[in-house]
């Protein structure tokens, strides 16, 4: 999706409902791996994914930014956990810093309170154009994690990184708006 773009932003939007909360299922994972789509190899190329639960302690959501500098790395937004059976409006914008970098920031919003919780990381060795596309999998996952129980509702995909204001509108309108 976004090295069609080359190295431009992007952001990654979208409305689900979990059913439940197991540990690591995915909400989506970006990347490839070259050890087939039987979620034994993990992924092997950079990447960006989003869990519903991390595994561990606190019970978060989370992302990783596959294979930066660093390694694999999750990051939880948040500190607290989910709820399953509430939509979430989910989205992730990714600007390029300049060189091999880029600015990855997450936003969770629960759809009932309206709560949002944010996080923002710069990542080195990472950009939109080291992203590898062959797979953007919605609920399924580059390791042996499972699938998760979840409802999609929509994914936008967008050229540009909106802005906190953009995507808090968008979650306001909701999906299909």
């Amino acid at each position: 999706i976004p090295s069609a773009l080359g190295n431009t932003p992007f952001t990654i939007e979208l409305w689900v409902t979990p059913r439940s909360l197991d540990n690591w299922r995915q909400v989506f994972a970006l990347g490839n791996t070259t050890r087939g789509v039987d979620n034994t190899g993990g992924m092997n190329t950079k990447g960006l994914l989003c869990t519903f639960r991390m595994g561990g302690s606190p019970y978060s959501i989370s992302y990783n930014a596959a294979n930066a500098t660093g390694g694999n790395a999750n990051w939880p937004i948040g500190n607290s956990e989910l709820t399953a059976n509430r939509e979430y409006h989910i989205a992730f914008t990714v600007t390029p810093r300049g060189g091999n970098a880029a600015t990855v920031t997450a936003y969770v919003r629960d759809m009932t309170t309206g709560s949002v919780r944010t996080r923002t990381d710069n990542v080195t060795d990472w950009t939109t154009t080291q992203i590898d596309q062959a797979n953007f999998w919605l609920g399924h996952s580059h390791w042996n994690d499972g699938d998760p129980a979840a409802n999609y509702n929509e994914v936008r995909v967008w050229n540009d990184a909106l802005s906190a204001e953009a995507l808090a509108l968008s979650a306001r309108k909701g999906a299909d708006a």
